[in-house]
């Protein structure tokens, strides 16, 4: 979740876009040569998740629509089972799945469908979800409060921003081991529970649990696995960490995807300007602790040559910026790139299906350079909250 210092080049990109827009062209993305290649479609369905349906007979709900919740001190969230429909039989691994900070649209939907395809059974998760009872103002308050931004413009902007941030991580972490809650009860228990067909709901295999996500979604990925074991495989992608998961970092096997944006420059650390000057220190100490976190457990971190925060998500294909800025890389090509190996990492670690694209150099792909640190003999948690 990284700001680039280049609030110029930002203002480029937006007017870019904005001629492109206007010209009518807007649903194609170019490439200096060439038109960029469209996904192929992927076999797969989703459905509903209800977690007010997520018990048997007697027992009280699981899911985030209790408590707080439901009285509207926090948003629920909205969930949605992704699941190929042409998988051979087998129990199939499930994955987690969040997004950016307001986490109100999920930002991967083609990687969501891509990891479907390749055999896993992907829950999405967003904000807010209407419960029953709620009216129009409640929820609009809700979002109000989702789409609010991060503000780096003071001292104190910046601090009540890494506050927000770590609640909102903290909440949504805990929501995420109540889907896994939910989904395991689904899966072994009475037919149709949390509204997942029997036959489906037995397919799912949340022994083989993972969990990624976008930006502040990274976060959220990472602090649900310090939270709970269960998570045995872990992707952030182009996240800044909060909460525990910044200071302990995460034992599971942990995939850290970045773009090439450099690293601040003493200039950008003392800089007058407060936005520039807090993003570069937050950026800065990000990357400080999460490699020495990743040294001490292990772990990959990966980096993208010619990319942006914006690459990995789904925005990538809306924007005009490569006539702006040709170091960048084709959108298409960014896709590629992190569906090749956010599936290969899921498959190794949860299928047991070692891929070579996760080896130093593979060569697969010039634009992509990994380190890979071995977990340490021995290692143990520092701390944990279970």
């Amino acid at each position: 979740m990284r700001l680039g210092p280049h609030r110029r080049r930002r203002l480029l990109e937006a007017s870019a876009f904005a001629i492109f827009a206007f010209s009518g062209l807007s649903s194609l993305v170019l490439w200096p040569g060439r038109l960029a290649a469209q996904p192929a479609p992927v076999p797969v369905a989703s459905l509903a998740l209800d977690p007010a349906r997520c018990a048997p007979a007697g027992q009280r709900a699981l899911g985030p629509a209790e408590g707080a919740a439901a009285e509207g001190q926090y948003p629920a969230p909205v969930l949605r089972l992704w699941y190929p429909t042409n998988a051979p039989d087998g129990r199939m691994p499930v994955l987690l799945y969040f997004s950016g900070w307001p986490g109100t649209t999920v930002d991967n939907a083609q990687l969501v469908q891509a990891l479907a395809g390749r055999g896993f059974a992907v829950v999405t998760v967003v904000y807010p979800a209407w419960l029953p009872g709620f009216d129009a103002a409640a929820h609009k308050r809700q979002l109000a409060k989702l789409n609010r931004p991060m503000s780096f413009d003071s001292a104190a902007d910046f601090a009540e921003t890494l506050q927000r941030a770590d609640a909102r991580v903290r909440q949504r972490a805990a929501d995420a081991i109540r889907v896994l809650d939910m989904i395991a009860a689904s899966s072994s228990g009475p037919p149709d529970l949390c509204g997942v067909p029997a036959q489906l709901a037995r397919r799912l295999d949340p022994v083989r649990a993972g969990i990624f996500g976008f930006s502040l979604g990274g976060a959220v990925a990472a602090e649900a696995a310090w939270l709970d074991r269960r998570f045995e495989a872990v992707v952030n992608m182009d996240g800044w960490h909060f909460a525990d998961a910044a200071t302990y970092g995460v034992e599971q096997p942990y995939l850290l995807i970045s773009d090439d944006t450099p690293l601040p420059s003493p200039a950008d650390l003392a800089a007058a300007d407060p936005q520039r000057r807090y993003s570069a220190i937050l950026n800065q100490r990000d990357h400080d602790a999460s490699m020495a976190n990743i040294r001490r457990h292990g772990g990959l971190v990966m980096t993208i040559t010619g990319t942006r925060h914006a690459d990995f998500s789904d925005q990538a294909g809306q924007s005009l910026r490569r006539f702006v800025d040709l170091r960048l890389i084709a959108p298409r090509r960014a896709q590629d790139i992190i569906e090749a190996y956010v599936g290969a990492f899921f498959e190794a670690e949860l299928a047991g299906r070692p891929s070579a694209l996760l080896a130093h150099a593979s060569g697969a792909y010039p634009e992509v350079h990994i380190e890979v640190w071995p977990r340490p003999a021995g290692a143990s948690r520092a701390s944990s909250v279970n």
